[in-house]
């Protein structure tokens, strides 16, 4: 595993990349750059899934990358993603990813549920630091 705390914010934002752009339910990943004035990435993505009655849809995603090492993202953070996405409706996202190389609060962590469970979009899905950590498992484990 990583030692998460020296790596940069560009070399975390460059892991989660690799990770999403290797993994075969993903396709045409592709930064994105959101803000003129930042140096913070965003990637794009679509991520092919099945729902219950087995049909394939396409579902825009974005992730967002947070490397606070041993901070946690907080609720808040949670709610301005939700209204920056807002803004970026042309074709809206299905998914948001947020993907930290710490953790989540509990209260961001309930409000996801909540708010997936509402069927709301777009749907908020978590990468903590232990779903990365098992996604470079599972990638290590394919690449041997």
């Amino acid at each position: 595993m990583p030692d998460w705390t020296k790596l940069t914010e560009a070399a975390f934002e460059e892991l989660v990349f690799a990770l999403i752009s290797s993994d075969p339910a993903f396709g045409d990943t592709e930064w994105v750059y959101p803000y003129a004035n930042t140096i913070r990435r965003d990637i794009s993505t679509v991520r092919a899934a099945t729902n219950s009655e087995g049909r394939c849809a396409c579902l825009r995603t974005l992730v967002q990358c947070r490397h606070p090492v041993s901070g946690q993202i907080s609720f808040e953070e949670l709610m301005l993603v939700k209204e920056q996405v807002a803004l970026w409706n042309d074709p809206p996202f299905d998914v948001i990813v947020l993907a930290t190389s710490g953790r989540f609060t509990d209260e961001a962590q309930r409000w996801a549920v909540v708010h997936n469970a509402a069927s709301r979009k777009p749907r908020f899905e978590l990468f903590s630091r232990d779903k990365l950590e098992q996604m470079l498992t599972l990638q290590t484990f394919h690449l041997t």
